[in-house]
């Protein structure tokens, strides 16, 4: 008809990165990105179980909350391999830290190799749990990490790991995607995640007392990653106040109003 438009498309209406992710067009989003994926299958990744779906799904997920966000490759990749060798939080080592790394980083790079290799080695639920959001309980008015990183216990060895402000930066918006991706009110229950602080202290019981997927309740970890996002931007400004290069590097995820507003524990249960 005169003087109606036609529809849009999809291609229109979607930025070209989320156009090639819902085409599965993965070559235009990385062109070492179908090759990647090769090898996690390869691997077994598609095998295992994790949370809701495959590991092989929820590393992908991941990745494309990233790359979406508009992080670099290195931390993009790392996205897509972060718990390959296992870490502290789950133990589904795909490839071997001892004698594949370097297979690792000929297909990831040697960058994003070693930030996934240090991401599987540090306590990430002390780290940031402990280390940070404990030290900083909600209402805060400033939210801040501590001057020059934090030094942490490498989870396998006991050795000191320092972690400086850019790679905190980076271990912070990885675990905001990563949760974004997995937690479901299911979780809450199961790891007595009542008033939404994300401790997980509750350890699973032996016993089956949780049907998954339950009533498939969002979860309460929004807030907990609001808190994250302006610890990010608290390592940016440091890096950025320090002449450090790398503040370049870092992202701010485009979430809660560019990280800097708070979800309170309370606005989020009454939602």
């Amino acid at each position: 008809m005169d003087g109606v438009k036609a529809p849009q498309s999809s291609a229109e209406l979607l930025p070209p990165l989320v156009h090639s992710f819902i085409r599965q067009e993965y070559s235009k989003v990385d062109p070492a990105l179908p090759a990647m994926l090769v090898v996690l299958t390869e691997v077994g990744a598609a095998e295992c179980w994790h949370k809701k779906s495959t590991f092989k799904s929820h590393l992908m997920e991941v990745y494309k909350i990233l790359k979406i966000w508009g992080t670099d490759d290195a931390l993009a990749r790392c996205g897509l391999m972060h718990s390959a060798y296992s870490n502290s939080f789950v133990n589904l080592a795909i490839f071997k830290p001892d004698v594949e790394r370097s297979r690792v980083a000929a297909l990831i790079g040697p960058e994003a190799e070693q930030l996934t290799h240090r991401f599987c080695v540090v306590p990430r639920q002390h780290l940031i749990q402990v280390d940070l959001l404990d030290q900083l309980p909600m209402g805060t008015a400033d939210l801040s990490v501590p001057a020059g990183g934090l030094t942490v216990r490498h989870i396998r060895t006991g050795e000191p790991l320092h972690v400086d402000l850019f790679e905190l930066g980076q271990f912070l918006v990885l675990t905001m995607a990563d949760f974004a991706e997995q937690l479901f009110g299911w979780q809450d229950s199961m790891f007595g995640n009542t008033d939404g602080a994300l401790r997980l202290e509750g350890a699973p019981s032996p016993e089956p007392r949780y049907l998954w997927p339950g009533p498939m309740l969002p979860g309460l970890w929004v807030s907990a990653v609001s808190r994250m996002g302006r610890l990010v931007v608290s390592c940016k400004q440091q890096l950025e106040a320090a002449g450090d290069p790398r503040a370049g590097q870092l992202t701010i995820p485009p979430v809660f109003n560019g990280c800097s507003c708070i979800l309170t524990e309370q606005d989020q249960q009454a939602a």
